[in-house]
């Protein structure tokens, strides 16, 4: 014999059983994001470049200006983007950990803490090859002493941090630029895009260099 249904069972019904369908609800948005995120079209690695910020600042604005830029200069490439983390102490660390270990990000703006860190372990590239740039910087009178690290394993000196607050317009993205640092990390997947894109900002956005 079926249970007849009231309007008293129906309200106890949906006051013991409502997660239920709170939790199909969920489940549902989850299994639309997963399939949209597996069936979307993915832009190849070595057509795209990510600036990955841990640090307070205009997101909007970088990325804007980063896909002017490889509209006007990088034409073979498919997108140039900004994510900004912003630093907490109880979950900042940790989304930021995450996502570099996931292979995350293709150039890194860090507190020089952080900076430090990653750049002991071997984490990007060293930048005193790149032809020029720290040439740059001493015609300038720019120090860029402090982007020198060493390696915990080998004890090797190379340089893997330029300073942020030299940088015009990169430091009017952030709120407080002056503890920030550039760097480009190692096997990235766009290594030559990634190295050009490192000069696009320094050598673009260093001041005039001082007349004699």
């Amino acid at each position: 014999m079926k249970t007849p249904l009231t309007k008293e069972r129906l309200q106890s019904h949906f006051q013991y059983d409502w997660w239920k369908y709170l939790l199909s609800v969920l489940l549902c948005f989850l299994g639309w994001n997963l399939l949209f995120a597996v069936t979307a079209p993915q832009v190849p690695e070595e057509k795209k470049l990510d600036l990955m910020a841990y640090a307070v600042g205009d997101q909007e604005a970088a990325g804007a200006w980063l896909e002017e830029l490889r509209e006007a200069r990088y034409p073979d490439q498919e997108l140039f983007s900004a994510s900004f983390i912003i630093p907490d102490e109880q979950y900042g660390q940790m989304v930021l950990s995450t996502r570099i270990f996931a292979g995350e990000g293709d150039l890194y703006i860090l507190p020089r803490a952080n900076f430090q860190t990653l750049a002991s372990e071997g984490l990007f590239v060293p930048l005193e090859e790149v032809e020029g740039l720290t040439d740059a910087f001493a015609a300038r009178g720019i120090s860029i002493d402090r982007g020198w690290r060493r390696l915990e394993e080998t004890g090797e000196r190379h340089l893997y941090g330029l300073p942020v607050s030299a940088l015009s317009p990169l430091r009017d993205w952030f709120v407080s630029p002056d503890d920030l640092y550039l760097s480009v990390r190692v096997s990235n997947g766009n290594d030559a895009n990634a190295l050009a894109l490192l000069r696009d900002l320094t050598e673009g956005m260093l001041p005039p260099i001082p007349a004699e």
